[in-house]
């Protein structure tokens, strides 16, 4: 997914009136408004968003700063705070990892947030959170994290399925955490292969990543070393790869990658590479 030099400012363009938020409102809770002075932002601000629907079908957004039996109070994405009745909230849906946008509107989680066209990313996916990826209309890739620090992923070519001659394949697992709040560092491996009946072939792929930023920006330094094997024995590291990429979330639905480096092959050159795409997301599809 290549942009061409012509072709990336006018999808720019595009991408700033394309953003599917939605608009929130509410009834007049005038009387159970909250003396905002009485209320530490810093505390609110740390806790999860969340949709609270009410028994009448409408809607809010915000982070709780109260529950009990009877209330829960509720600040809003414009700043204001709410008391609602416990008996006016049909349910409550928390989104962890959600943030809100410079234009004071709620953004989802990047599902695709552990990873950019080619190279890793250091983010990891929560326990119990799954994306699926579909890279420059290629690659298929399923993520899944087993704990915070812990996550696995596996995929297939599936254009090259229907080629014959054989199965591609992939599969890895990555580890990592946060060191600060804009600081994240993960290690991991990959495993490419391809076989059919009479062959077998498949690359280790083990890599060393930093990430520095949040979850919609962010940029990333990474270290990779290519083993190759066949049926027939296991060959040294034939290839080195250092890559610096990089995110800019530009709305709801959209961000934009650049994905670059240079490979080192057999340590005789170093061919450079690069890439500079659009990312279109959804809420576990990227």
């Amino acid at each position: 997914m290549k942009a061409h030099k012509y072709l990336f400012p006018f999808l720019l363009f595009i991408a700033t009136f394309v953003s599917a938020d939605t608009t929130i409102t509410y009834s007049d809770y005038d009387s159970l408004f909250y003396d905002d002075r009485s209320i530490s932002k810093s505390s609110a601000d740390c806790c999860p968003f969340c949709k609270i629907t009410l028994t009448d079908g409408q809607s809010l957004i915000g982070t709780i700063i109260e529950e009990n039996d009877s209330i829960v109070g509720l600040r809003l994405l414009s700043g204001n705070s709410v008391k609602l009745p416990s008996n006016t909230i049909e349910k409550i849906q928390k989104f962890k990892g959600a943030q809100k946008s410079y234009s004071g509107k709620l953004w989802l989680p990047d599902p695709g947030r552990t990873g950019y066209f080619a190279s890793p990313s250091a983010f990891m996916l929560e326990k119990g959170e799954f994306s699926l990826s579909q890279k420059e209309l290629v690659a298929t890739v399923v993520n899944y994290g087993i704990t915070d620090w812990l996550s696995i992923d596996a995929g297939t070519f599936f254009p090259f399925l229907f080629a014959g001659g054989g199965f591609y394949y992939f599969a890895g697992f990555k580890v990592g955490t946060g060191f600060h709040e804009y600081i994240n560092l993960a290690s991991g491996m990959q495993v490419f292969g391809f076989a059919d009946p009479y062959h077998t072939f498949y690359t280790l792929i083990p890599h060393l990543t930093a990430t520095f930023g949040r979850a919609d920006n962010h940029l990333s330094l990474s270290i990779t070393n290519v083993f190759g094997a066949t049926d027939e024995g296991f060959s040294s590291a034939e290839m080195r790869i250092f890559t610096i990429s990089g995110q800019v979330r530009i709305s709801k639905r959209i961000a934009l990658i650049t994905d670059n480096g240079v490979v080192g092959v057999f340590s005789h050159y170093w061919e450079p590479v690069w890439s500079l795409g659009v990312k279109f997301m959804g809420e576990h599809i990227s």
